[in-house]
């Protein structure tokens, strides 16, 4: 997903807490220059342990399949992701501020799910 996208989510999910690797999720985040909407692919969920390495990015000692992302995973991760939050990452892996930068995410930030992407128009259809 890239700047200037136009998806349709689910917020009924945010209130149920009705998450899953692989999910593409919509959560604000406030840093230095104000409230911003970001959307993120969750890769871990509370308890997995997750660590980046040469070779991607291993979710409970297994290396899990990305199909979907541009550019080399880099970064210094080594650990469980903790209660209540869920570790998310950008599919567009050289550019993203993610939770390599941010860390977890609070479970209770997440605002929904993405499932369907109106524009651009040639991507039109839903997420995955």
């Amino acid at each position: 997903m890239g700047d200037g996208e136009i998806v349709l989510m689910n917020r009924l999910a945010a209130m149920q807490g009705q998450y899953d690797k692989g999910d593409i999720v919509m959560f604000h985040y406030f840093d230095a220059d104000g409230d911003k909407t970001v959307v993120k692919r969750i890769i871990a969920t509370e308890g997995d342990s997750i660590r980046i390495l040469e070779d991607g990015v291993e979710v409970n000692g297994e290396i899990i399949e990305e199909p979907y992302t541009n550019g080399r995973t880099d970064g210094l991760v080594d650990m469980t992701v903790p209660a209540d939050t869920v570790f998310v990452m950008g599919d567009n892996r050289e550019t993203s501020f993610d939770s390599r930068n941010m860390g977890a995410i609070p479970c209770e930030d997440l605002k929904g799910k993405v499932f369907f992407r109106v524009y651009p128009f040639g991507e039109f259809g839903t997420v995955k």
